[in-house]
């Protein structure tokens, strides 16, 4: 049936999608009946079980303290917007009771342009509300003063437990004009959460005039702690392959830098408030956080694809491997890679 990723185990010719847990068991998907459900077994593959009934889609899972977690439109749950909405469910490593653990809303209107929008960090175990302006030029509520209340983060766990809420994001405040209420930002990204203080890691387009100038932006890249306070970065243009490292203290991006013309990559540490550049000199993707200050990444260096470490404080790239044909890999333990390597 299909994987999403393979991967070959101990030679014994059962492929694997990378989930492993203390206990010896792995997880995986397969649709070799036809529907995809979740497995598990030991890592040699005998005593597999079947731990899903074929309903609905799988769209992630991960293992936490013996439970399957996963993501799933299995209930056919409609949000208030009418559409689907997946929801997160449970299920034990040896099998049993399905159950839904989210009340997830999806996308849903507030009051006025206000919307409320759940982004979902399985792995990680939160869901972060976003609840923010689904337009950024004109809203139809009464103020900008009820605008401001309506505004903010909320962190949860899987379950729905509220974690913390963040109301400040910096760089201005809402205002009005005659009848139209105007906002400075343009994008509030979330990238992750920090589990110290349930911080969110946010990328924030902001438009500084927006009355005069409304597709003008400045570009962050932030730590908004429910205290308030802000740790930044103001970057040169908009960011993408972002990467978090797992502390959440290191923040890997590529940016346009129009000084030099070209695409750069960068490293931020929230610690320290610098700004690094990283390298140049390869194209690449696939980044794993393997550690707070190591960043794991298939890189491309004269069109051989290998994986690289690149050191967060040292600020340097070496070579993992030497098969040059890397398209995917994922972590085993602290000391092993398992890797796919294209013939």
């Amino acid at each position: 049936g299909y994987i999403e990723k393979t991967f070959a185990v101990q030679n014994v010719g059962t492929d694997l999608t990378l989930e492993v847990v203390p206990t010896g068991k792995i997880a995986y998907v397969s649709n070799r009946d036809g529907k995809a459900n979740i497995y598990s077994s030991n890592y040699d593959g005998s005593e597999e079980k079947k731990l899903t009934d074929g309903k609905g889609q799988i769209s992630e899972y991960v293992i936490k303290d013996n439970l399957v977690y996963f993501y799933s439109d299995r209930d056919s749950i409609k949000g208030s917007s009418g559409y689907i909405v997946s929801q997160i469910y449970t299920v034990p490593i040896n099998g049993g009771t399905i159950k839904k653990i989210s009340d997830l809303k999806g996308r849903t209107l507030v009051s006025g342009n206000v919307y409320k929008n759940e982004q979902v960090f399985l792995k990680d175990g939160y869901v972060v509300v976003r609840i923010l302006p689904e337009n950024y030029e004109y809203y139809e509520t009464n103020g900008s003063e009820q605008l401001e209340k309506l505004v903010s983060l909320e962190v949860r766990k899987l379950d729905g437990t509220l974690l913390s809420t963040i109301k400040n994001f910096g760089h201005g405040k809402f205002f009005s004009q005659e009848s139209s209420l105007f906002k400075p930002y343009r994008e509030i990204g979330v990238l992750g959460v920090d589990p110290t203080n349930n911080s969110v890691v946010t990328s924030l387009s902001y438009s500084p005039d927006s009355i005069n100038n409304p597709y003008i932006s400045e570009y962050y890249i932030q730590k908004l702690s429910p205290s308030g306070s802000i740790k930044e970065t103001k970057v040169a243009s908009y960011s993408y392959s972002m990467y978090l490292s797992s502390n959440t203290e290191n923040i890997f991006f590529n940016t346009y830098n129009e000084a030099d013309g070209r695409n750069m990559e960068y490293v931020y540490n929230f610690a320290s408030g610098k700004t690094k550049v990283a390298t140049d000199k390869a194209s690449g993707g696939n980044y794993l956080a393997l550690s707070g200050n190591t960043l794991l990444g298939i890189k491309t260096y004269d069109q051989k694809k290998n994986i690289h470490s690149f050191d967060l404080l040292g600020n340097s790239v070496s070579p993992v491997t030497s098969l040059d044909k890397v398209s995917s890999f994922g972590i085993l333990n602290s000391n092993t890679l398992l890797l796919v390597n294209d013939t």
